[in-house]
């Protein structure tokens, strides 16, 4: 998968602004963009589309396996898997043989915005276990689920500096070792029934880090001529389209209740193919990206700034709003009917109301300012790409 652009021609995707850390950085528009939709979506999924019954403790659904085609909705707004490529593309950028040295930019990056909510959050599910209340737990358990990708993501982080410089030796030999782990762990589960939380933690190590290192090759298919880029995008959604047809994994990007199997929890091959659709659609759609992000640099700027600290909170906040209606009151529907679709924008609008406030303390707090927590290092400047 190593493509070859030495004489091809391309245009620059980065912008200059200042660093509070230092001299002037080079900012990639089109990934900040990619990078906060990416995490928006997610969070406006989790505020619109969840449905919640309390049968005994939280049951967490969404409509998408009752409302006849909403799966395909799902090939566009299921966002992670250009989220780790993405991210495998800044780590390949910004590593510079000095794994310590990554590790530690990375690492403080991403875990000093999860504390305030992790530390308070696992104290209290050890008291609530304690006390023999599981639907607590249960509730706590669902209020911090999001930060697995986090969780995934750190990991990617540790292993990044060793799969770098085994992409920068052998490209061909990494992604053929990559793709043939992803294929067996899919073998196993589906053809041997390998089960168990080991197999859990291998599907999402494995899968994720597949498309991690897809990341590795998105400069280079930004400058690869247009019909290579449409290419990949081409074939990653029709390998998508094809082990849905034919094979045990569902239509949805997203897991549903009643399925059997879901293919994000854990990740199979389902995702990595869809990760490849996107990586070839974002190469291709790089060029109107970037006008696009250069027009509103300076809203994308300060909507990056904050993308991280709703994330963590989201669901926090969500919950505040969930108990206020409560509260009034008013009725939470938990089935996807007519009237269910009409509250929807309250949905948007609810939790985002409540959502606001508590990244506004957070990082008003010493040390954890949105500035503080979206330094950068400067970035070495790039070669033009599309």
């Amino acid at each position: 998968m190593h493509i070859s652009v030495a004489a091809v021609p391309v245009s620059p995707p980065v912008n200059r602004v200042p660093s509070r850390s230092g001299p002037v950085e080079q900012r990639d528009l089109v990934l900040d963009l990619v990078r906060a939709g990416a995490l928006g979506v997610v969070v406006m999924w989790h505020w619109v589309f969840s449905t919640v019954a309390f049968p005994d403790g939280p049951t967490v659904g969404n409509p998408v396996g009752v409302t006849p085609g909403l799966w395909a909705l799902t090939w566009i707004l299921q966002p992670m898997p250009i989220f780790f490529a993405v991210g495998g593309c800044l780590h390949a950028r910004s590593f510079d043989g000095d794994a310590v040295a990554f590790w530690k930019r990375r690492v403080r990056r991403l875990v000093l915005p999860v504390l305030p909510l992790l530390i308070p959050a696992v104290l209290a599910i050890g008291l609530a276990d304690a006390a023999g209340r599981p639907d607590v737990v249960r509730t706590l358990v669902l209020l911090i689920s999001p930060l697995w990708f986090l969780g995934v993501y750190l990991v990617l982080v540790l292993v990044a500096p060793f799969a770098i410089r085994a992409h920068r030796r052998a490209p061909v030999i990494t992604f053929a070792g990559l793709i043939t782990a992803a294929l067996s762990v899919d073998v196993g589960r589906f053809g041997f029934d390998w089960a168990g939380p080991w197999m859990v933690v291998v599907s999402f190590v494995t899968m994720w880090a597949l498309v991690h290192q897809f990341g590795f090759i998105l400069d280079d298919l930004r400058r690869a001529a247009m019909v290579t880029r449409v290419s990949v995008m081409v074939a990653g959604v029709a390998g998508l389209a094809t082990i849905v047809m034919f094979g045990p994994y569902p239509a949805a990007m997203v897991g549903v209740p009643g399925e059997a199997v879901s293919n994000m929890g854990p990740p199979n091959l389902a995702p990595v193919m869809l990760g490849l659709f996107q990586l070839g659609a974002l190469a291709a759609l790089a060029g109107p990206l970037h006008r696009f992000a250069t027009d509103k640099r300076v809203a994308l700027s300060e909507i990056s700034r904050w993308t991280m600290p709703v994330y963590v909170w989201h669901l926090i906040g969500w919950a505040i709003f969930y108990v206020l209606l409560r509260i009034a009151g008013v009725e939470v529907l938990s089935v996807p009917t007519g009237e269910w679709w009409l509250q929807r924008p309250i949905w948007l609008i609810g939790p985002l109301l409540t959502t606001a406030p508590l990244c506004w303390l957070m990082t008003r707090q010493p040390g954890w300012s949105a500035g503080r927590l979206h330094r950068r290092r400067p970035w070495r400047p790039l070669s033009r790409v599309t």
